[in-house]
């Protein structure tokens, strides 16, 4: 505080209700013991009034929730365009597939046969003139091992029993294919699936499947498989199970990457783009099981290239 003869001058107070009194004296000494008093009210500045803490508050939040919203949509546009490369990629490798099982049936296939044909002539001929045609018939055998090869791997690229026979017929086919080129013993229960998925979905629920059984031949050292295919309300739920091995499912879970060589990082690729569900249940000697659940309302936004 300080002060002068004009006045008094009062700095750093706090806001609040003042009193301001004033006693005079005259020129012969005489004071007014009552005084003069003023009441004086010191409003806060307005960074310390609640409206403007509310206010504060609430930029805050918005600027904060704003960020999220802004890393969540990031996150979102990243794994979008995650799933929509995937399905490029996996439409692109089923396209090429279907080119090559093409030309190897169409093209090396007939052509194999061709000579097949045209060995039988010539021994047909040389039987007719007594001659030994152990040689001919030889090639004519290893040309048709050749074909049947040609066929399988084109089977193989490409499920032409898919395109004319329906999902299930074709899911049965190659079932029965697998027990009759291994000793795996297979139990199928599927059902009616046809119509339930587009033509894009449906290589993908046929390569699900296809792909658990080569796990299961080519690394769980299993006798018996089984598989299961059932449809429940608005979902189909894939069961591929095997009483092989096994391994560390909790191992794979934490590393997906370290497992590539099973083949369970694809499947597990195919379902996202399912939109479904995917699970396994496996330990050391345990064998193990793969659960797979896909929604039936499968509707594909973008038509890919299937030739």
């Amino acid at each position: 505080m300080r002060h002068s003869a004009c006045g008094a001058y009062y700095t750093n107070l706090d806001p609040g209700d003042y009193v301001f009194r004033v006693k005079g004296s005259n020129n012969d000494g005489v004071w007014n013991e009552e005084g003069v008093a003023v009441k004086i009210k010191i409003h806060p500045p307005f960074w310390a009034m609640w409206w403007f803490r509310v206010l504060s508050a609430l930029a805050v939040i918005g600027i904060i929730g704003s960020m999220y919203e802004r890393r969540i949509s990031g996150w979102r546009k990243a794994k979008a365009a995650q799933e929509e490369f995937s399905k490029r990629l996996i439409a692109t490798q089923e396209a090429e597939r279907k080119r090559i099982a093409s030309e190897l049936h169409d093209g090396l296939g007939q052509d194999l046969l061709i000579i097949k044909n045209e060995l039988q002539q010539y021994t047909n001929s040389f039987l007719g003139q007594g001659q030994s045609s152990n040689g001919l018939s030889e090639l004519s055998e290893l040309t048709q091992e050749a074909i049947n090869e040609v066929r399988e791997i084109s089977s193989n690229l490409h499920p032409h029993q898919l395109d004319r026979l329906g999902l299930k017929k074709a899911l049965v086919s190659m079932i029965n294919k697998i027990m009759q080129s291994s000793a795996l013993q297979i139990n199928w229960d599927i059902d009616e699936v046809c119509g339930l998925f587009s033509k894009e979905a449906e290589i993908n629920v046929f390569r699900l499947v296809q792909e658990g059984l080569n796990n299961i031949v080519k690394h769980a050292a299993a006798r018996v498989a089984t598989i299961q295919i059932k449809k429940i309300d608005a979902k189909i739920e894939i069961l591929v199970a095997d009483n092989g091995k096994g391994f560390d499912a909790d191992l794979y879970s934490a590393s997906p990457a370290t497992q590539k060589g099973f083949g369970l990082s694809g499947m597990a690729e195919r379902t996202r783009i399912l939109r479904g569900e995917f699970s396994i249940d496996s330990a050391p000697g345990k064998g193990t099981r793969l659960r797979i659940g896909i929604p039936v309302c499968i509707q594909q936004t973008k038509n890919f290239p299937t030739d």
